[in-house]
């Protein structure tokens, strides 16, 4: 049995009616974060989706926009959920299904961070040193920058972004660093999410900072947003994904994001035996592009790294074969033999006609008393080198990649078997067992009504 019910209420379906379900992982795809998608459908008029419409059939009714809350029920086990809007009336009710990345963040989706009303605060009379990373909303790093003025000679500065003497801010060139926890915070009351997941409960992800040369010279408030790099929200997300192998899903009925580190995942053992339920098939096709290559943008204003530090170049998996390539917006800064971060930039001032300077999506670790830089404990952002990014955050994806094969199968589903694998929700599984091998799920394609077979690509899972 197949029903839909749209706000609580159980429409009547078309005789005959049916939709294609299509649900893609998360954990595979780094140019979108997908969610499931389902061919528009119709339901016809009766009094019962005349309600449920509020009787836009008739024409004297003003036609609004809106979305509809939806869940898909097969043998009473829920195994889609979303929204729907109404897209076109013929002669029954034609609408959208949806639960994809862009509807879930509204009107915001596009705008660049540093454009978003985030709001702001009066610039505080005594920053704080060493503010505590679990609540605060940004810090003071000092970071070495000789050339934040360019060639100008600032009274009493000497070189240093966020300059401490004692517990005393120096005047000139202040630049507060938001706690990427406070960003996701100031996101979430946004587009109305909540957030979860491994990544968001780690250190990793409490210590980060974004780095920023907005100064506060001569103004007399932070305003957040200018403190962020000229990303949309959704980019916001992506880019972090690919930076530190993040799975992250997006749940439309509860309105959580739930952001983990998806590492862990290769390594996860079958829960559910399909054996039974796949037919014997005998395509498998090799992956070609199994090395991983990982990169990222090095912000090319920062005279530090003009010429690239080695532990900053590209990272490409040793031995033959096609790269798969995975580039991040996010970069770091270099760490001196002080301690300290180091730059060589102008930065962004109402002085000396610097305005207009920018800087680049860069990430750091705080480390108390004014130290942030691209090292915390096991963890250093570098493409190389000890505690580097594809060893702490991409061992296990990029020794899947170097022993896959991919391939298409008809599969025989029941609804339980379809709702264990629905990825907008924390608990999916990825990972199933068919006659000897497990395979990491890549889609899923199934009709309803439950009729017939679906299909699934799956990745062979070589350890």
């Amino acid at each position: 049995m197949y029903e839909i019910t749209i706000d609580g209420q159980k429409a009547d379906l078309k005789v005959g009616e049916s939709v294609v379900l299509e649900r893609h992982n998360p954990l595979l795809n780094f140019d979108t974060i997908p969610g499931a998608i389902v061919n528009n459908f119709q339901l016809p008029f009766s009094p019962k989706n005349d309600q449920i419409f509020g009787f836009a059939v008739h024409p004297q009714t003003r036609f609004t926009k809106r979305s509809y809350y939806c869940e898909k029920k097969a043998d009473g086990v829920v195994i889609e959920k979303g929204t729907i809007e109404l897209i076109d009336i013929t002669d029954a009710y034609v609408v959208a299904f949806t639960s994809n990345l862009s509807e879930f963040f509204g009107d915001y989706q596009r705008i660049m961070l540093n454009k978003l009303p985030l709001g702001s605060e009066a610039i505080p009379v005594s920053p704080e040193k060493n503010p505590n990373y679990l609540t605060a909303k940004y810090c003071w790093p000092t970071i070495l920058n000789a050339q934040f003025y360019g060639t100008e000679v600032q009274s009493g500065w000497s070189g240093k972004m966020n300059e401490w003497t004692g517990s005393a801010l120096n005047v000139n060139a202040r630049v507060p660093m938001m706690f990427l926890r406070f960003v996701l915070e100031k996101l979430a009351t946004l587009c109305n999410f909540t957030f979860s997941g491994t990544f968001v409960n780690s250190d990793v992800f409490k210590r980060m900072i974004v780095y920023n040369t907005f100064s506060l010279d001569d103004a007399t408030s932070i305003s957040y947003a200018n403190h962020l790099p000229e990303l949309s929200v959704i980019g916001f997300f992506l880019e972090l994904r690919k930076l530190l192998n993040l799975r992250i899903t997006l749940n439309l009925a509860t309105r959580v994001v739930s952001i983990d580190f998806a590492d862990q995942y290769f390594a996860q053992s079958a829960k559910l035996d399909w054996t039974t339920k796949a037919v014997p098939t005998k395509s498998r096709s090799p992956i070609r592009d199994n090395r991983l290559e990982l990169n990222w943008n090095i912000d090319t204003n920062d005279g530090v790294l003009k010429v690239v530090p080695t532990d900053f170049d590209v990272y490409r998996t040793a031995g033959e074969g096609f790269l798969f390539s995975i580039n991040s917006a996010f970069s770091t800064l270099q760490k001196d033999a002080s301690g300290f971060s180091i730059t060589s930039q102008k930065g962004i001032t109402p002085r000396f006609a610097q305005g207009g300077e920018k800087f680049a999506p860069r990430l750091l670790f705080w480390n108390n008393n004014s130290i942030a830089t691209n090292e915390h404990d096991i963890y250093r952002l570098a493409l190389r080198g000890t505690n580097n990014i594809p060893l702490r955050f991409w061992a296990n994806f990029e020794q899947f990649r170097l022993n896959t094969a991919y391939k298409t199968t008809p599969v025989n589903l029941n609804a339980v078997d379809v709702a264990a694998i629905n990825w907008a929700e924390p608990n999916a599984e990825n990972v199933v067992y068919i006659k000897g091998k497990e395979y990491i799920i890549d889609y899923l394609k199934v009709i309803l009504p439950l009729e017939g077979v679906a299909e699934i690509g799956i990745f062979e899972r070589n350890l």
